[in-house]
């Protein structure tokens, strides 16, 4: 497979692009150890809508705003026409979700490459760390890969910056005749997320598979640095770092974070 670029907006990722990967302390070692990158399918997202069409969007907000907006009859007599279609949306919903697999990177560019505080509150586990390398150095090793890689289930492979839209937005983009690729489109209320998305499609046999993990060639641990959650404990902090360095990560590697938090004020004062 071949690794393209796709990008709704038509926009170009800058040459000096970051990529990042925050994951609990379980994964950040799980990455290290397998040295792969994990695709998983769109409809296990906590985001019910990830990777779907505006016409299917659109019609599960239709039925929120009647049931919101109108009358109980009213919805009850839209309720009886969605039970007909049910089925057949449900075949709708699983031909764009089941066959398509994404890896969840936040982007950073054009010299701003700084945490990011709302990422680390989406962690809930203050035990946490945040991958990060350059764009170029994750895709040169993920093409390599993927170049020889066989699937009988996988067909294509893409990467490029998430486009965060309005339903009304969506169907600009749709009036204006625009190629429109609904996996690299979210809502505009996740726009924190900055994302840059790798994305695998497939075929019908990928509706029994859940994830994919994609091992590179080359190792990526002398690529990246590890940093870690502002509030992590000094023991946790200690016994990450012990474990790293026996994976073969090095110490210049391994940094705290920039966000001091409150708890540094309060001990020094």
């Amino acid at each position: 497979m071949i690794l393209e670029y796709y990008c709704n907006d038509g926009s170009i990722i800058s040459e000096d692009a970051y990529a990042w990967r925050y994951l609990s302390l379980e994964f950040t070692i799980d990455f290290l150890e397998s040295n792969s990158i994990h695709f998983s399918r769109l409809d296990l997202f906590e985001d019910k809508f990830e990777g779907l069409p505006l016409s299917i969007k659109s019609y599960f907000l239709t039925a929120q705003r009647i049931k919101l907006d109108q009358s109980e009859e009213a919805f009850n007599d839209f309720k009886k026409d969605f039970d007909k279609l049910k089925n057949k949306l449900k075949e709708e919903v699983d031909k764009w979700q089941k066959v398509a697999y994404s890896s969840c990177w936040y982007l950073t560019e054009n010299k701003k490459h700084y945490e990011s505080l709302a990422m680390w509150r989406w962690k809930q586990s203050f035990n946490s760390f945040v991958i990060k390398l350059k764009l170029k150095d994750l895709l040169e090793l993920l093409k390599e890969t993927l170049i020889t890689y066989q699937s009988d289930a996988l067909i294509q492979a893409f990467y490029g910056k998430v486009a965060y839209l309005s339903l009304h937005q969506h169907d600009d983009l749709l009036d204006k005749g625009e190629k429109v690729f609904p996996q690299f489109i979210k809502q505009n209320v996740y726009s924190y997320e900055n994302e840059l998305r790798l994305i695998l499609l497939g075929n019908e046999k990928c509706f029994d598979i859940e994830f994919f993990r994609i091992k590179l060639k080359q190792s990526i641990l002398n690529k990246i640095e590890i940093i870690a959650h502002p509030n992590i404990t000094k023991v946790d902090y200690k016994k990450a770092i012990k474990k790293f360095l026996s994976l073969g990560v090095s110490e210049f590697q391994i940094k705290v974070s920039e966000n001091i938090p409150k708890e540094a004020f309060n001990m020094h004062l």
